[in-house]
């Protein structure tokens, strides 16, 4: 029986769909120092399960600013 590939995103990636510039993506991963489940040269890749923990860092840095 074959295996599933997992879905790896990007920074870009998640940016575009959480409609957030890949700055704060990439502050969100470095400030709470969320760790790639992948590299493909210097391109940090993330699975869906690290996706999440990223979505919730941007709330929680939003709601920190106002918001924003």
């Amino acid at each position: 029986m074959a295996q599933a590939t997992a879905k790896l995103h990007t920074i870009g990636e998640i940016a575009k769909r959480e409609k957030v510039p890949a700055h704060r993506v990439a502050y969100a991963v470095d400030s709470y120092r969320i760790q790639e489940t992948q590299r493909a040269g210097i391109i940090r890749l993330f699975d869906d399960d690290k996706v999440e923990v990223i979505q919730a860092a941007l709330r929680r840095i939003a709601n920190r600013n106002g918001g924003r």
